[in-house]
């Protein structure tokens, strides 16, 4: 078979800000922003976030990549548990309907290289911040950002 792959091209990244939701704090990034978006319509993503926020293996953190690409519109919710453990849930909408949000039918997707990128950075705040700390500092987790 002849693979025809097209050249890595890094897309843009952007920090948006922290939202919050149910007592949760979610770093919000964006990748290849084609359009502004109205960070109301996320409401059907982060309503997925379990409850409550804080629990003996739940810390209320986590982040959440919107993720503009060519074929959808991903939307990649990642949080925190069980010490090191990052629990994700992926949603997907047409890249022509931003709002039509919905839970992604390939339960096989994890990531993509450009997503990958952002885990990356987010795992590594989380073993300074976190797990290599004296003691937890989730604040300046929140605060690292990429």
């Amino acid at each position: 078979m002849d693979y025809q792959f097209a050249t890595f091209q890094p897309r843009k990244t952007t920090f948006v800000k922290i939202v919050t939701h149910g007592g949760w704090r979610i770093k919000l990034y964006a990748i290849n922003e084609k359009e502004e978006f109205d960070i109301a319509i996320l409401e059907k993503v982060l309503s997925q976030l379990p409850t409550p926020a804080l629990t003996q293996n739940r810390y209320g953190v986590g982040f959440l990549i919107i993720h503009q690409g060519v074929v959808a519109n991903w939307f990649l919710l990642n949080w925190w548990g069980y010490e090191d453990i990052i629990h994700q849930k992926l949603f997907s909408s047409p890249v022509d309907d931003f709002a039509a949000i919905k839970n992604a039918e390939d339960k096989t997707i994890m990531a993509c290289i450009h997503e990958l990128v952002i885990h990356h950075f987010e795992v590594e705040a989380w073993k300074k911040w976190v797990l290599l700390a004296e003691k937890p500092d989730f604040e300046a987790y929140l605060k690292t950002i990429l």
